[in-house]
């Protein structure tokens, strides 16, 4: 039996579904925007939707399906999104300078150190995986 709340939490899946679309399609082009504000306002939104619906006085089972998955779903992206730590107060190396400190294991098990490199001009490449 569909109701309002049936309608309101199919509308919340949808909302998050097509946002964590034109994220990811964002995310693999490397195109995602510095200010996040609407994706983050549509995930709240849907987890909003969802627990409208979940708690409404006309809920039945699907409905409480649709907003379990709006509420688990959305909350999800948005606890990911708080507790994100890349480029968060750091700022990006230019041209020039020095190589910022670290040390990694390499492709063979041996631990690489970047002041083994001091003094020498280096080329920093990344890969971004996609598995």
């Amino acid at each position: 039996m569909l109701t309002i709340a049936t309608d309101i939490a199919a509308l919340a899946v949808v909302l998050l579904v097509l946002t964590t679309m034109v994220w990811f399609k964002r995310v693999d082009r490397v195109a995602i925007p510095d200010n996040r504000f609407v994706f983050l306002l549509l995930w709240w939104l849907a987890v909003l939707l969802g627990a409208a619906s979940f708690f409404s006085s006309q809920a039945n089972w699907l409905s409480g399906i649709y907003g379990a998955l709006a509420i688990l779903g959305g909350g999800t992206l948005l606890a990911l999104y708080a507790l994100r730590k890349q480029g968060v107060g750091e700022e990006a190396i230019s041209v020039g300078e020095a190589i910022p400190h670290f040390s990694a294991v390499d492709e063979e098990g041996v631990i690489f150190d970047s002041l083994a490199m001091a003094g020498s001009p280096v080329l920093l490449k990344f890969f971004r995986g996609h598995w």
